[in-house]
């Protein structure tokens, strides 16, 4: 009980930190939401998606290419 009331409650800089993200948390902590980030992402995934699907009718269209040259 002592020890509770002997500690100093002082925040030290070090101990707000946290150990792996590299930065101070001192600030506010709820950052605002960055729409262009957001909209990267999106067209990132919409790219993505397109590759995949560009790709799965590539491979179709080579395989019907060999099946109907074979046949």
């Amino acid at each position: 009980m002592v020890n509770f009331f002997c500690i100093s409650l002082k925040l030290h800089v070090f101990k707000l930190r946290s150990f792996e993200c590299g930065f101070n948390s001192l600030g506010f902590i709820c950052r605002s939401f960055s729409v262009h980030f957001f909209i990267m992402m999106l067209m990132f995934v919409i790219f993505d998606l397109e590759v995949i699907m560009f790709l799965r009718d590539l491979y179709y269209a080579v395989l019907l290419f060999f099946l109907v040259w074979v046949v």
